[in-house]
């Protein structure tokens, strides 16, 4: 059963393991890594580790959870989110010739007809090259009994969409189009910068701040590539994909506090029902930027809190890059988790407390030169 587990030793002496029946990676601090090895190279069997640490209650549940994964009792896997439906990557049918094409990425797109809300909002990724063949999206939205319908290249995507909540949509469709027609390695939730040389990536989970961080760093001079996904293809670069910030209603006075306008946008709806805005970035990244020694921040805003930094180790930033959430639920190989493990290793990793947006660059802009 060992054998069905491929395992990774960081730096910081803590063990990874892949399992290849699951596609599930588990992490091991130094006690449960001393453990997991002596089994793995057969000095010692489950049943007498438990004998020895009876009486060691948080050893015995460690070795319990360690003997069932090897005895192939793993986690139950998750809840998968629903499917989206599947849309060609190419068009079937030949398509109107718009008047305006946009670019995301590797991802270039035309739309017709385009509200007027869209159009605001999506003005700046707006391009005069020609649309390569393979990358080809044609988005047709249409309304009926005052709801729109969102089709890619002929084939619907999403219908019976309100007014409000059709530009967040839009958004998260394109971006899984931008998936589509790349070789991306992994895909974080995450919200990502440049400064200079230097890639800034900020992994957070929902309501932690980093898109109104990103939103203020993008202000202060820093290059924005993504408030929402931090694509990375085969090639170890961060793909561009610069669609406006999206900010909750609970950060608008935050950031108006700052000189933002957040009360000039249009107001949209999120699928929970959240109000959002939606901010051009003053500054944008127009090519990839490799990865490799990139700042790995995570992010978490609390009220009246003092800013506070913490190095975190590889399998520290592992369970929060989890807890975050990778943005593509695809199936992980052994060569891929080998890369991506071997690339985050490379990372300079910190988690970031922060209340005050100004001495949250501070400490960034130093910790990115």
């Amino acid at each position: 059963m060992v054998k069905s587990f491929f395992s990774y030793t960081t730096r910081e002496g803590h063990l990874l393991l892949f399992s290849k029946k699951s596609g599930r990676l588990y992490g091991f601090d130094k006690t449960g890594a001393a453990i997991a090895e002596m089994i793995i190279n057969g000095e010692i069997t489950v049943l007498e580790l438990l004998s020895y640490c009876e009486n060691i209650p948080r050893l015995k549940e460690l070795i319990v959870s360690i003997g069932k994964i090897f005895n192939g009792i793993e986690e139950r896997d998750l809840p998968s989110k629903d499917p989206l439906p599947p849309y060609p990557p190419t068009p079937q049918t030949p398509l109107p010739a718009p008047a305006d094409q946009y670019r995301l990425g590797e991802c270039r797109f035309s739309c017709t007809p385009l509200s007027d809300n869209l159009l605001s909002e999506i003005e700046y990724l707006k391009t005069r090259a020609p649309v390569n063949g393979r990358e080809t999206l044609h988005i047709t939205l249409q309304k009926k009994k005052g709801l729109w319908g969102i089709r890619f290249n002929g084939t619907s995507i999403r219908q019976s969409i309100p007014d409000d909540r059709l530009f967040p949509y839009f958004c998260d469709y394109v971006r899984i189009a931008c998936y589509r027609c790349s070789d991306y390695l992994i895909s974080l939730h995450a919200a990502a910068l440049g400064n200079g040389e230097r890639v800034i990536i900020l992994p957070a989970v929902s309501g932690s701040g980093k898109s109104t961080l990103a939103a203020y760093l993008s202000h202060r001079g820093f290059e924005f590539f993504t408030d929402e996904v931090a694509l990375i293809d085969r090639r170890k670069h961060l793909l561009p994909l610069p669609f406006p910030v999206a900010i909750k209603e609970g950060s608008w006075q935050t950031l108006e506090a700052e000189g933002f306008k957040c009360s000039s946008h249009p107001v949209h709806r999120r699928f929970d029902d959240q109000k959002l805005v939606f901010l051009t970035p003053t500054y944008i990244a127009e090519t990839p930027r490799s990865v490799k020694g990139a700042l790995l921040l995570f992010p978490k805003y609390r009220e009246k809190t003092e800013t506070s930094l913490k190095r975190l180790t590889t399998l520290e930033a592992l369970a929060m890059i989890t807890q975050s959430g990778y943005e593509v639920e695809d199936s992980f190989d052994e060569t891929t988790v080998l890369e991506w493990l071997s690339l985050l290793e490379s990372f300079d990793k910190y988690r970031l407390e922060y209340s005050d947006l100004t001495k949250a660059y501070e400490i960034i802009a130093k910790l990115s030169k």
